[in-house]
């Protein structure tokens, strides 16, 4: 399996003004970057024109994304710059853009497909039965589609503009690009020490998923604590989009940390009890969801952040991500606890 891990490139613009449209929605998974960003969704959304906003809600609602449907075609094989990004949209028709934006099939916009949609734009039927048959558009976007299907000439110039302001604006967001590397970093070294069983574990999808041939992994400043994941099984790939946050909470990499953080670590009853499963026998993050009472996704943090104290040990056993902890670790732990208190109380 081939996984590329990419950076800096036009897929920030689209996640930006999806980050703006859906704030409220994703704030609640953000970690450090969540102020950040607060401040410049205000800001994006204090500037926009009405009718821009009005744009925004059609191309990136949170049930139907259409926006973002653009991505397999043109971040699959590469990595588009911010202005080669607008520059490629600028170029690509209406019609073309409308079939990326509506297609079920990644692999069906070309010219038969576009002379369809052209069509579409004068029979209100058959536009309708089109929007219609689309199976995974959602209900409440299907009016939208059809109002883009009916202008789609100002749909293309609508979303030109929404990726120019998003441009502007980004250029505001203070060392995202240096954000974005340094995240880029963690994921790769992560990578070099637990393989390919990183992935799921990292971005909350089934095991089986790594049956695929290829995972492009992309790392957003926008998504902040967020993962959005598309699958394209025509080129049996995934495309996934990983907010910065997300990843500095589940890397598995261990960090010199202090008393303090050791103990904050271990300061909820549920890590105390996933320490003591751990303690003994080693688990699997499927089988610690069988034994514990934990939502997927708090078990998963709080093995990270076990992980990154050095309290628990991952591994790699027969291809499986495993975690495990042994005495001395707690021990050494609760020692280390103990001499910054004794020596705080003795300044």
């Amino acid at each position: 399996m081939e996984i590329t891990v990419a950076e800096g490139s036009g897929i920030e613009l689209l996640l930006f003004l999806f980050r703006v449209n859906n704030h409220e929605k994703m704030a609640h998974n953000d970690g450090e970057s969540y102020e950040q960003l607060s401040e410049l969704v205000f800001n994006a959304r204090l500037s926009i024109s009405r009718k821009s906003l009005e744009w925004l809600g059609k191309f990136f609602s949170w049930e139907g994304f259409l926006g973002l449907r653009i991505v397999p075609y043109l971040f699959m094989d590469g990595s588009p710059s911010p202005s080669d990004l607008v520059a490629i949209i600028r170029k690509t028709s209406p019609e073309r853009l409308l079939s990326m934006f509506l297609c079920d099939d990644f692999e069906s916009p070309g010219e038969p497909t576009d002379v369809f949609v052209k069509s579409l734009e004068e029979d209100e039927r058959r536009a309708l039965g089109y929007v219609s048959s689309i199976s995974n558009l959602p209900s409440s976007d299907r009016y939208e589609a059809l109002e883009m299907l009916q202008h789609q000439a100002e749909t293309a110039g609508s979303f030109i503009e929404l990726l120019e302001y998003a441009r502007s604006k980004l250029d505001s967001f203070q060392g995202f690009e240096e954000i974005i590397h340094s995240s880029a970093n963690l994921v790769n070294e992560n990578l070099n020490s637990l393989g390919s069983s990183f992935i799921p574990f990292l971005l909350g999808i089934e095991t089986k998923s790594l049956s695929v041939e290829k995972i492009r992994l992309y790392i957003s400043a926008s998504l902040g604590g967020s993962v959005i994941t598309i699958d394209v099984p025509e080129r049996n790939a995934i495309i996934s989009l990983a907010g910065v946050d997300r990843i500095s909470r589940r890397s598995l990499l261990f960090e010199t940390g202090s008393g303090a953080s050791l103990a904050g670590a271990m300061a909820e009853r549920k890590s105390l009890d996933l320490l003591h499963l751990l303690l003994q026998s080693r688990q699997s993050v499927s089988s610690i969801l069988e034994l514990c009472d934990l939502h997927p996704h708090e078990a998963i943090d709080i093995l990270a952040a076990l992980s990154r104290q050095g309290l628990v040990i991952p591994e790699i056993q027969d291809k499986n991500l495993v975690f495990r902890t042994e005495e001395g670790i707690v021990d050494d732990a609760l020692e280390e606890i103990r001499s910054q208190i004794i020596g705080k109380a003795g300044e």
